[in-house]
């Protein structure tokens, strides 16, 4: 029974995305039919870069709510990978943090240090400049020991962030901030033969944003009270694991695996909402649901979850030409020969049925409907929406500076990914999830150096 409300908990958290203004969808965006997703074959090794997993929103590392990993639920993905000789690690950024201020938490979670934010960005975006510290996934990482990024949902489009700041920098920042005071990460120059990044993969990643993103409307007090509440216990966990305490994927520890139950830790000092030593559960569950500067910010992971906020993005974020970029896609949908929308296949989870309906019928474009249960399978393959990124689908061979579509992943939704609520999935014919993962991390083994 714990476990199935853990998995229900998890889902619906996955789930948790806001209500905005209607959208058109635009009718050049999303990709073309493409086949049935298959892993290519496995090149021979030519590196052995690290592997860094980014989740996506509302997701965590390990020891999540009620003990399940992001990356596997009961399984641990990272842990399986290094048992077969690809190093891996899972990254923990801000469940519900915008995009920029995720990839300056990825930043610090790989290498280590405090999260700068930057401080152009802080004095816009109205928060703090600096956030928590972290112990550093890889401290030796950069042009010597370049990582492959792999990200899930919103994990994908942070990890292009990444790429995008490192490579550029930011002119905004380099402008606001005293040489001897700004990030290396604003600085930019971390290109060609310097890149720290090899590449790029996106598991059903809205990089067109979502329809779901105007599902559920988060100005409700109940809806509000209730994040308060599992932000509460995840920061009251934290404490007990010691002040400021971390581990090295930056996540905070619990006193035990699974005993932090119904918790989430969003990760939001900046904001000025950690719940503060001494404050009660009600205080706090009021003073976080009257936090309009945040709940209304467009600096937040439920903005950039949106299409408009995706072409925001899309307008400041390119491909780089030294990076390798894949995408994959899934989809669990089908069309109702009645109404000639999409609905949800038999064995899609029940736990985002009505998100895929949802989306399933959302706008008057048809290229929106086929979906995962959370992402529109034309967002998957790459960025069009404000984008000048090129998208071709994999024939066999790479090509740096491009999007690589590996396809769809049919009769798989967006949860079966990252095995929750089960490692049930047998993605592009693979025997299980592990082996899917075990051969993406092969192909990207066979990479150039």
């Amino acid at each position: 029974m714990r476990k199935r409300l853990a998995a229900l908990v998890v889902a619906a958290a996955l789930n948790f995305l806001p209500a905005w203004p209607a959208f058109a969808a635009d009718p050049a965006a999303g990709a073309a039919t493409a086949p049935e997703a298959r892993l290519p074959p496995a090149p021979p090794r030519a590196n052995h870069h690290p592997i860094v997993l980014v989740h996506g929103f509302l997701g965590f590392a390990e020891n999540g709510p009620f003990g399940f990993n992001y990356w596997g639920g009961r399984l641990d993905l990272a842990e399986i990978l290094r048992s077969r000789g690809y190093p891996a690690y899972a990254a923990a950024v801000g469940p519900t943090s915008s995009n920029w201020d995720r990839t300056c938490e990825l930043y610090a979670a790989i290498r280590g240090g405090r999260v700068d934010y930057g401080q152009a960005h802080a004095r816009a975006a109205g928060h703090q400049r600096f956030g928590r510290v972290y112990p550093g996934l890889l401290p030796d990482w950069g042009a010597t020991r370049r990582v492959h990024l792999v990200g899930h949902s919103m994990g994908g489009l942070t990890s292009r962030f990444l790429v995008q700041l490192l490579e550029e920098g930011d002119a905004a920042e380099r402008e606001a901030t005293p040489a001897e005071e700004l990030s290396p990460l604003f600085a930019g120059g971390h290109a060609g033969e310097g890149a720290w990044v090899r590449s790029v993969t996106t598991l059903a990643s809205p990089h067109d944003g979502t329809p779901a993103a105007y599902h559920i409307d988060t100005s409700k007090p109940a809806l509000r009270r209730f994040a308060a509440g599992v932000y509460y216990r995840a920061a009251r966990a934290a404490r007990w694991g010691g002040p400021d305490a971390e581990t090295a994927s930056g996540a905070a520890p619990a006193a035990g695996r699974g005993s932090c139950g119904l918790a989430l830790d969003l990760r939001l000092e900046a904001w000025g909402l950690a719940p503060a030593p001494g404050e009660s559960p009600a205080r706090f569950r009021r003073r976080f649901a009257e936090a309009e500067h945040w709940w209304r910010s467009r600096d937040t992971g439920m903005w950039d979850g949106t299409p408009q906020g995706a072409r925001e993005l899309n307008l400041r974020v390119a491909a780089q030409p030294d990076v390798y970029y894949f995408s994959w896609a899934t989809e669990q949908s089908t069309r109702d020969p009645l109404s000639g929308r999409q609905v949800p296949e038999p064995g899609m989870s029940f736990l985002i049925y009505s998100q895929a309906a949802y989306i399933g019928g959302f706008g008057s474009d048809p290229a929106w409907w086929p979906n995962d249960g959370i992402v529109s399978t034309c967002s998957m393959d790459g960025p069009t929406l404000g984008s000048v990124d090129r998208i071709e689908a994999f024939a066999g061979e790479s090509w740096a500076g491009v999007w690589n579509f590996m396809g769809v992943l049919q009769s798989c939704d967006h949860l079966d990914l990252i095995g929750i609520p089960s490692a049930r999935a047998r993605p592009a014919g693979c025997a299980d999830l592990p082996e899917f993962y075990a051969a993406i991390a092969a192909f990207l083994a066979g990479l150039p150096e």
